[in-house]
């Protein structure tokens, strides 16, 4: 029993961390997105 419980509490930090992966994933890819309109704003208004 002791054993399972184990690898389910490490299963469960896996799933976590990939949770937290994703989550920094989606937050770099959404500053990225923001800083690409910011530029293409800035370039329709200079030109």
């Amino acid at each position: 029993m002791f054993p399972f419980n184990v690898l389910a509490e490490q299963r469960a930090r896996r799933a976590g961390d990939e949770r937290v992966l994703y989550g920094q994933l989606f937050y770099t890819a959404a500053i990225l997105v923001g800083r690409v309109w910011i530029l293409l704003i800035l370039v329709l208004i200079l030109v």
